[in-house]
């Protein structure tokens, strides 16, 4: 079993450190470029989408992203320390906008394509949540 785990602030510009991990990290358990490409362009949506909705104003929450190799599956999982999402709770969540709530559920829909069919979203108990892809 392969592991790797990276953690740094909520802040776009650290994209290009999880980035750089990933792609090491593709290199050393032999990932092809579809694959690899695949958890590059989940792990891009779910860091930006933390970026820019899961954290309180003037306080970037930390997010650590683990990825892990055995003998039958990648896993790459994302978690972080801001406001909590329940998916359960999406429409309440977005209130009397129709337009957000379309959007929250095509971003969902996106991330679940890229991981080939197979996302587990996870609330933790408070103070974390996890975004799973396999």
């Amino acid at each position: 079993m392969t592991t790797r785990c990276t953690a740094v602030p909520a802040d776009a510009a650290q994209l290009t450190v999880l980035m750089r991990s990933l792609q090491e990290f593709a290199i050393a358990v032999a990932l092809d470029a579809s694959q690899a490409r695949s958890f590059e362009l989940a792990l891009e949506e779910i860091f930006m989408n933390i970026v820019m909705h899961g954290s309180r104003p003037g306080i970037a929450p930390r997010v650590e992203v683990s990825l892990h190799r055995d003998a039958e599956s990648v896993t790459m999982i994302v978690e972080d320390d801001g406001p909590q999402f329940d998916p359960r709770q999406l429409r309440a969540h977005c209130g009397a906008q129709p337009a957000a709530h379309e959007q929250a559920l095509r971003w969902l829909s996106v991330i679940r394509s890229l991981a080939r069919g197979r996302l587990t979203l996870s609330t933790p108990p408070p103070r974390a949540v996890g975004r799973k892809i396999a």
